[in-house]
This record gives structure tokens, sequence and C-alpha cells, in this order.
């Protein structure tokens, strides 16, 4: 096989060979990347969600504090707005 260049100060094939031996190839996987959908972590909460004039409020209850955060999170990745109450107990 010819060489790479003419240059002696150039990579040549074996050089090559022994970078791309050392990394991790691997097939990207989206799905290794996707966590749980956030309505499976709200599983026992009792969330009410209102508007009035741009201004929502969350109310009822949750079991966790993850929850609560959640819930507001969830909220607040659907709506663009500017206020948003989160009167959310946690039980």
């Amino acid at each position: 096989r010819p060489d790479l260049t003419d240059l002696n100060t150039a990579i040549n094939y074996n050089e090559i060979y022994e970078i791309v031996s050392k990394l991790n190839l691997a097939i990207y996987t989206p799905s290794d990347f996707i966590l749980a959908s956030p309505s499976s972590f709200l599983r026992g909460a009792n969330v009410r969600i209102s508007c009035n004039n741009r201004r929502y409020l969350l109310e009822g209850s949750v079991v966790s504090r993850l929850q609560k955060e959640l819930a507001f999170a969830t909220l607040l990745k659907n709506v663009k707005t500017t206020s948003i109450e989160n009167r959310l107990r946690i039980v």
C-alpha cells in the first residue's frame, strides 16, 4: 500500500490504527437518553391548573417535593407566561 504522504513527520497508517483502536466506538442510541415521562412521576398527585388573564395557578396535593417541582416544571415548559403561582401541598 502506498504511504499517506512523502513527509517524514506526518502520521502513518500504523499510528492512525493505534489511535482509532483506543477509541470507544459505539452506535448512538437516542433512547438511552430518554427519561421517564413526567406524567409517570406525577402518579398519586392531585393537581389542578387554572388560568386567569395569563396568570396560572397550580393547586392540589402531591406526595413529594419532587412531584411538586415536576408539576411546576411541566407547566412551565408548556406555557409562555410571566406569572405562575405554585400552591401545591405535600401530603
